[in-house]
């Protein structure tokens, strides 16, 4: 979702069910199987963009990383709500 900061994306988006949320960075620490749905919220596109495969489409077993983890096989059948402003798209 692509919209004007303060404007419930992110309430919206939490309103849904059992989530796992990532705000400003994606943190394998924060990973939880035992979730409906994976929340990215208030990160830019340029940085979610090298995960996004792996993220968005919910592909099954995938290989991810971040900033500070070594690279984790993780079994993601989870859908994936993206929150960022409206100037954060690009």
């Amino acid at each position: 979702m692509v919209g004007p900061t303060q404007h419930g994306k992110t309430s919206w988006a939490r309103s849904l069910g059992k989530h796992c949320s990532f705000v400003l960075n994606f943190s394998l620490r924060e990973w939880r199987d035992d979730v409906d749905y994976i929340i990215l919220d208030d990160i830019l596109w340029k940085d979610i963009f090298p995960l996004a495969k792996g993220l968005l489409i919910a592909p099954g077993q995938i290989n991810i990383t971040d900033k500070y983890m070594a690279k984790m096989n993780l079994n993601n059948n989870k859908p994936c709500i993206v929150c960022i402003n409206d100037n954060e798209g690009q």
